[in-house]
């Protein structure tokens, strides 16, 4: 979370990609990361890309900064 917080700091849009483990499980962290984000006013998309860096994994997580608080 703090390398999150601190890359948002910095960027107006942070992409997470891939969102698997390395046993092609979704990452147990995303929910969570998800949910302390949203508390910190932050805009989290899911969004499906057209490649795959492990199979099954086409998901990335898009951050962005509310640009209404700032």
């Amino acid at each position: 979370m703090a390398a999150l917080e601190e890359m948002l700091r910095i960027c107006k849009e942070v992409r997470v990609f891939p969102l698997l483990t390395l046993g092609l499980e979704k990452s147990p962290f995303l929910a969570g990361a998800i949910a302390h984000l949203d508390k910190q006013d932050y805009r989290c998309i899911l969004q499906t890309v057209p490649y795959q860096l492990q199979r099954g994994g086409s998901g990335m997580l898009r951050i962005q900064r509310n640009f209404a608080n700032g």
